[in-house]
């Protein structure tokens, strides 16, 4: 397994940036590894699964593991990731 950042290309250093991200999920089990440098949300079928990243120290982001079994219905299930991307010259997120 290895990571691939994902983020509209051009848009690194865009300031107030806000995506979504979309992907089609069968039933069953199903485990999301997810990490971000700025503020997401995770969505199953429109329920709120998570928020994060995990906090960690600076320059350093932590690998979220979110189970979404509980979340998925039979049939075809809709995965929602919206990232906050601040880009600003703090460290505070809001």
């Amino acid at each position: 397994r290895a990571a691939r950042p994902v983020w509209p290309v051009g848009r690194e250093t865009e300031l107030n940036v806000t995506c979504r991200f979309h992907a089609a999920l069968p039933a069953g089990n199903a485990t999301l590894y997810l990490t971000a440098s700025t503020l997401y949300r995770a969505f199953v079928n429109g329920a709120l699964v998570a928020y994060g990243p995990a906090r960690g120290p600076k320059d350093y982001f932590r690998v979220d593991e979110l189970d979404l079994t509980p979340y998925l219905k039979k049939g075809e299930n809709e995965i929602s990731i919206v990232v906050s991307h601040i880009n600003g010259q703090s460290n505070t997120y809001l």
